[in-house]
C-alpha cells in the first residue's frame, strides 16, 4: 500500500471551476457567514459547536480575512492602527479536521457523481474549519494507497484546499482493510468525516469502532447515485460493476426492484443503528440532494 504526500507550496493555485464554480464559492461563504452568526459568540464557530468544544483564553491578533467572523474584529485595535485585526483564542476543543474520500470507481456514478459532491461537502466543511482556525488534512482512499494532503492549518491555505481536491478521479476498488494499520491517523481526539457508498465496505465498521475507541469524533456521509438510491422499472439494462468490470443483464420489474429496495432499507437500517450505538453521525443521501439540506443534518442550528 503506498502513500503520497504533496507539498503546499508547490502546488499550482489553480482548482477545478467546474466543480468549484463561482457561485459555489458565493455558497461557500454565504454557509460560513450564516453559521458564524448562528455559534454563540463564546465558542469558535460552527464545527466547535457541533463538537461541543469552546475558545479558551485571548492570545494574541492576526489579520483580518475575506471570510473571518466580524465578532472577533478588535474594534479599539482598529481605531489605534486603521487596520482590522482579528483577536486569537487558544483552543480547549479539538481543533484538527480529517477528510476521507472513498475514490473507488463507483463514486463516479451519479448527475452529480458522488465522488463531485463529496469533494464539495469537504470544501465547504474544510472552510467552515479553517475559518475556526481548525487544522485541515484530506486523504483520497484508493484501492493502491492513500493520497495524503499536506495540513491546511490557516485561512489562506484554503484556495490550495481548492487545488488539492481538483483534478482527482475515482478509481479502482477501496479495500477498508488498508485502513486497519494506516500510519497517519493522529494521535490525538479529531474529528474525521467519512464520505462513501459503502459498497463493498468489508471490514469499515472494525476501521469505525477502532477510531472510536481512539476518542476521535466521526461522521459518516453514505451516498449514492439517484439511481440506486431510486431505480426505476419497466427496462431492462446492461449492468456493469465498474470496479470488477463483472457484466450482466437484468430486467427490472416491480418485484425486482421491491426488493432491491428492502435489501438498501435494511442496509441503511443497519448502518444507522450501528453508527448511533457508537455516537458517530450517519446522514445517507443521494448525491443529486441539495447541499444546504445536507449541512442542516450536520449543524441542526443551521435551521
Amino acid at each position: 500500500m503506498g502513500y503520497e504526500r504533496k507539498r503546499l507550496f508547490s502546488m499550482k493555485e489553480e482548482f477545478d471551476q467546474s466543480i468549484f464554480t463561482s457561485q459555489f464559492l458565493e455558497e461557500i461563504f454565504r454557509y460560513s457567514t450564516l453559521l458564524a452568526k448562528r455559534s454563540p459568540s463564546r465558542e469558535g464557530g460552527a464545527i466547535l459547536k457541533r463538537m461541543g468544544r469552546e475558545r479558551g483564553e485571548f492570545v494574541g491578533h492576526r489579520p483580518y480575512g475575506i471570510g473571518d467572523d466580524v465578532r472577533y474584529i478588535d474594534w479599539n485595535c482598529y481605531a489605534r492602527t486603521d487596520q482590522l485585526f482579528i483577536k486569537k483564542f487558544s483552543s480547549q476543543g479539538h481543533l484538527f479536521l480529517l477528510f476521507c474520500i472513498d475514490s473507488s470507481s463507483s463514486m463516479g456514478l451519479g448527475m452529480p457523481s458522488k465522488f463531485s459532491l463529496s469533494l464539495q461537502l469537504t470544501a465547504i466543511l474544510s472552510h467552515i474549519g479553517l475559518q475556526s482556525e481548525c487544522r485541515v488534512r484530506i486523504f483520497l482512499l484508493q484501492e493502491d494507497g492513500v493520497c495524503q494532503s499536506p495540513c491546511f492549518s490557516n485561512f489562506a491555505h484554503f484556495r490550495s484546499l481548492l487545488t488539492f481536491l481538483s483534478g482527482r478521479f475515482p478509481r479502482g476498488s477501496l479495500l477498508w482493510e488498508n485502513l486497519l494499520h494506516f500510519p497517519f491517523w493522529p494521535k490525538v481526539g479529531a474529528e474525521i468525516f467519512f464520505f462513501t457508498d459503502l459498497w463493498n465496505a468489508g471490514p469499515c465498521q472494525q476501521v469505525l469502532q477502532n477510531l472510536c475507541a481512539q476518542g476521535h469524533s466521526l461522521a459518516l456521509f453514505h451516498l449514492l447515485s439517484p439511481w440506486e438510491a431510486k431505480p426505476t422499472m419497466g427496462r431492462t439494462v446492461y449492468l456493469r460493476d465498474v470496479e470488477t468490470d463483472k457484466r450482466q443483464f437484468c430486467s427490472l420489474d416491480k418485484r425486482i426492484i421491491e426488493k432491491y429496495l428492502q435489501n438498501l432499507s435494511s442496509f441503511r437500517k443497519k448502518w444507522s443503528t450501528f453508527c448511533q450505538s457508537h455516537g458517530i453521525f450517519y446522514c445517507f443521501s443521494p448525491s443529486n440532494a441539495p447541499i444546504s439540506a445536507l449541512l442542516q443534518k450536520f449543524f441542526p442550528h443551521l435551521c
